[in-house]
């Protein structure tokens, strides 16, 4: 009997399932076995990363998969200039990194594991590249087993460092097990997709960098009103406070990037069926998914929060409790967020998210800085949450506005 074929999609779910599975696992680690100072160093350093890593493709990673599917457009060349993206991107972080550390009088120890983490960042966005034309074309079913093998490496690095209290070595995993995970990608993009010989051709690197700088600008005003809380508490708090917020914030984080993987791995298809007008399964999925996200964290916040930090990171995380039952709320708006975006995106209005970002982020900074000194935790999730209401509110109007449009047309 012959078996159904899986989709593509569904690959790379399991992909981005094994990825974000593994780093929830990694982080309950650090949080139970380093304990909440050095967690606080921890989250820090991984903040700054997810702050700069919008450099390195600078918005132009669904882009780049678009150009991939464009049958006109030359794989090497679009490859060519992710890559160049990406190199004059990681310039950008370092640079960015040593004002950011000094600026805030880091002590050493804080400032320090921030290498680490860079290294991490940089790799895996040489690993992203990669993934861009799997993706694209349908080729994730050869990424499972190296996804994999690089997060059981990840994983058994973390533990050895947790058991010796090197929080360096910790940290440095995370790029042990990258460097792994784009070795093992370079060989599936050339054995699988095409051969990798990335070609210089400015007019190519022009469409992608115009098209995705919208993307660009919009995500550094969304990593704005997503991480000013970390850098703030990092600044008006102490570590301890940093490390309570982390842990709340990394499950909840766990929550939107599993959301981010489903709509990413959906995207191409989404794009068919846009074109070709059909109302398929894929596309009711797409609505519905992020709806019932919505409806089961909201019921998480409200039942399940004392549970999930004491049952995770134990009872030293207490103080936890409250900010998980606010993050989790903001959880569900922003995986409404997330597909939103990536819809635009499919329909070439991309145009509409710097404003909708800029928006969350003068929201979020101004109430972090009115609300932090006197609530500290409680107040910076709080400012999260307002910021993400709002930025929803303008991505629906907008769509809404656009298929009203349509329907006269």
């Amino acid at each position: 009997m012959k078996l159904p074929k899986i989709p593509a999609s569904i690959y790379t779910m399991v992909v981005q399932g094994l990825e974000l599975v593994s780093a929830v696992a990694v982080h309950i680690v650090v949080a139970r076995m380093h304990g909440p100072d050095a967690m606080g160093n921890y989250v820090f350093a991984f903040a700054l990363a997810g702050v700069l890593a919008l450099f390195l493709h600078f918005g132009t990673g669904e882009i780049a998969i678009r150009m991939y599917l464009d049958e006109k457009e030359d794989r090497h060349a679009v490859f060519g200039a992710t890559l160049v993206i990406s190199v004059l991107g990681s310039v950008a972080a370092v640079i960015i990194a040593i004002i950011v550390g000094y600026a805030m009088q880091l002590s050493f120890d804080s400032f320090i594991i921030v290498w680490p983490a860079l290294a991490s960042l940089m790799i895996n966005g040489l690993s992203a590249a990669l993934q861009q034309p799997i993706l694209a074309l349908a080729k994730s079913r050869r990424d499972v087993p190296m996804m994999a093998i690089s997060r059981v490496l990840l994983i058994g690095i973390v533990y050895v460092g947790c058991v010796k209290q090197d929080l360096y070595l910790t940290v440095a995993a995370h790029a042990i097990a990258g460097l792994v995970l784009t070795l093992g990608r370079t060989y599936v993009v050339n054995r699988h997709c095409f051969s990798l010989r990335p070609t210089w051709d400015k007019p190519t690197l022009k469409r992608l960098w115009r098209s995705g700088a919208q993307l660009g600008i919009g995500a550094i005003f969304g990593v704005i009103s997503a991480r000013s809380d970390m850098f703030l508490l990092k600044y008006l708090t102490t570590s301890a406070i940093v490390g309570y917020y982390g842990a709340a914030f990394r499950v909840v984080s766990a929550v939107v990037q599993s959301t981010l993987r489903v709509s990413a791995a959906l995207f191409p298809g989404l794009i068919e069926v846009i074109q070709s007008g059909r109302m398929t399964w894929g596309r009711r999925f797409f609505t519905l998914f992020p709806i019932a996200v919505m409806i089961s964290v909201s019921a998480a916040a409200i039942f399940l929060s004392d549970f999930i930090i004491l049952v995770i990171f134990g009872p030293q995380y207490t103080a936890a409790i409250p900010l998980m039952r606010i993050l989790l709320f903001t959880a569900g708006f922003r995986c409404i967020h997330i597909f939103a975006n990536t819809y635009l995106i499919a329909v070439k209005l991309e145009k509409v998210i710097p404003i909708c970002h800029a928006v969350a982020a003068v929201i979020n900074v101004g109430l972090n800085l009115l609300l932090i000194p006197t609530y500290k935790g409680v107040g910076a999730a709080g400012a999260t949450l307002a910021s993400e209401i709002a930025a929803l509110a303008i991505l629906l109007t907008t769509i809404v506005w656009f298929k009203l449009r349509s329907r006269k047309v």
